[in-house]
């Protein structure tokens, strides 16, 4: 797989696959920035009417830090990825429909190696990849940190700023550094329950 690299729009011209993309992008109703950065686009599975707001940049990784990937960021419909967000992907990486992702987050799948038993520096030891899921209808606040590994339940607040390393049960509100669950709604009661 070809690597390609969008970085606006009026580039479109020079690439038959990308302008694809944008095209069938388009049609589903997306708005994608002008002054957004897409990195392997093949791998950016967009959901109907999906926003990808100005400086946000998503990133699949096919080929680096000693090794080869399969990348994927599926974003469901109706979902909002906000101005410089990052989302960074080197397996699968998957937002659910309906999510909010407010400005400045950064979201990922992937950590570099860092075996102590070899020569070989961090930055060039294969990446450590561990899927990341975002259920529907969430809202990722400002400055949100979601690292590896993590699976955010349906229904969920991450508050801004926190750092979330661990995965959220849906219909939970969680924030902090590192994040911890504020509160959790009861279906059974239709109440919001305190930790």
């Amino acid at each position: 797989m070809e690597t390609i690299i969008f970085r606006c729009l009026c580039h479109i011209n020079k690439n038959r696959t990308l302008r694809r993309f944008l095209k069938k992008a388009r049609q589903d109703g997306c708005f994608i920035s002008k002054k957004s950065f897409l990195f392997n686009p093949l791998c950016i599975h967009l959901g109907l009417r999906v926003a990808i707001e100005d400086f946000s940049s998503l990133r699949c990784y096919i080929q680096t830090a000693g090794g080869s990937y399969s990348p994927n960021i599926f974003i469901g419909h109706d979902s909002v990825v906000g101005e410089g967000t990052r989302i960074y992907s080197a397996g699968d990486l998957s937002i659910g429909a309906n999510v909010i992702i407010a400005a400045n987050c950064f979201i990922i799948n992937y950590n570099h190696g860092f075996d102590l038993n070899t020569k070989i520096r961090f930055g060039d030891q294969p990446l450590q990849v561990k899927p990341v899921k975002i259920g529907n209808n969430c809202w990722i606040g400002t400055k949100a940190v979601i690292l590896p590994g993590v699976q955010i339940g349906d229904n969920c607040v991450i508050g801004a700023c926190s750092l979330v390393s661990k995965s959220i049960p849906a219909n939970s509100v969680v924030a902090g550094n590192p994040a911890a669950l504020i509160k959790r709604w009861d279906p059974s009661t239709k109440s919001w329950v305190h930790s």
